[in-house]
């Protein structure tokens, strides 16, 4: 996947994100946006997905490396 591929956040989700990183709770997030609290858990749960695939992506590359490496007899 390409960079122009991939997903950017987009600037409402910017505003959450730094709303929510300053500690307020999603009502008041929804409220200072003009969207419901289901919008802004919405827009959170799917962060959470992007954030999990990239993990198990960049776990899956180092278990490859480590098989890798321990498969080239290197010590």
């Amino acid at each position: 996947m390409s960079n122009d591929e991939r997903r950017r956040l987009t600037p409402r989700e910017l505003e959450f994100v730094a709303m929510a990183v300053q500690g307020l709770p999603n009502k008041h997030i929804a409220r200072a946006c003009g969207v419901s609290d289901r919008t802004v858990m919405a827009a959170f749960a799917f962060l959470a997905m992007i954030s999990t695939l990239v993990m198990l992506a960049v776990l899956r590359t180092s278990f490859d490396l480590v098989q890798s490496f321990a498969g080239s007899g290197l010590r």
